[in-house]
């Protein structure tokens, strides 16, 4: 059995240690090398050409370390439908629709910060609306000033929905929502 210590950034030790048999694979990260017993509290050891050295600075912090960006939230405020099919649309909550083949439903919806107040954006994106059995629409999302209006005409059956996943898998990172989803159940007349 051999023992490995694990290299981290700059070619610290990390601290960690794994043993394995003696005709392992090692990781890339590992190393069998020991490092030197010699070492004392608030010293470190790190893995240079020449092997473990002992030095007195502690490991520095990544440098690409990002801290996780806060998406805005794309909250659909209000869900109505066109004057010939509004009596008979069922819309529970904002999130979940059931109407007749040939409604045309309009969502509103607003950019929101972690605070809930409307980010002023301006900009227009595509919304995916996928079926269950594999049918998908592309509905365009037109934003002004933070609030956005998506019209989508329901003309064939089925179940739509729209995800996060789906409202995000074209869209840039730095463009990328929090979004609950929403789930239209068209029937036929």
């Amino acid at each position: 059995m051999i023992t490995l210590y694990q290299i981290g950034r700059a070619g610290y030790w990390t601290g960690h240690t794994q043993v394995v048999e003696d005709d392992a694979t090692v990781a890339s990260g590992w190393t069998a090398s020991p490092i030197p017993e010699t070492v004392q509290d608030g010293e470190y050891v790190r893995m240079t050409l020449a092997g473990w050295t002992v030095c007195s600075e502690p490991m520095p912090a990544a440098v690409n370390e990002v801290a996780p960006a806060v998406r805005p939230l794309l909250a659909i405020t209000a869900i109505t439908a066109d004057a010939d099919h509004a009596n008979q649309v069922i819309i529970d909550g904002v999130n979940d629709v059931t109407c007749t083949v040939g409604t045309v439903l309009t969502f509103n919806a607003e950019l929101r910060d972690s605070n809930g107040g409307v980010i002023p954006r301006s900009d227009s994106f595509r919304m995916p609306l996928r079926s269950r059995d594999g049918r998908e629409k592309v509905l365009l999302a037109v934003m002004q000033g933070g609030h956005i209006k998506i019209v989508a005409p329901m003309r064939e059956s089925g179940i739509w929905s729209v995800t996060q996943e789906t409202v995000n898998e074209s869209l840039p990172v730095e463009h990328q929502m929090t979004f609950a989803g929403a789930q239209v159940y068209v029937v036929e007349a």
